[in-house]
């Protein structure tokens, strides 16, 4: 699961051991999950309120 690779990343960090390749890739894919997650939060958001504008006027 995404979280627990997250999980495990971060107290690699702070373990202050090499990250692996496969470790770096998955981290990767986890920031390009959360770009892609705030990317489609932003534009439902935006539609929202263009929606509420029409609505008003």
């Amino acid at each position: 699961s995404p979280v627990r690779s997250c999980s495990h990343l971060i107290a690699a960090a702070f373990s202050n051991k090499p990250i692996a390749f496969d470790d770096s890739f998955n981290y990767f894919l986890i920031m390009f999950d959360l770009v892609r997650l705030a990317n489609v939060s932003f534009f439902v958001t935006r539609k929202r309120l263009t929606r509420l504008r029409r609505k008003k006027s």
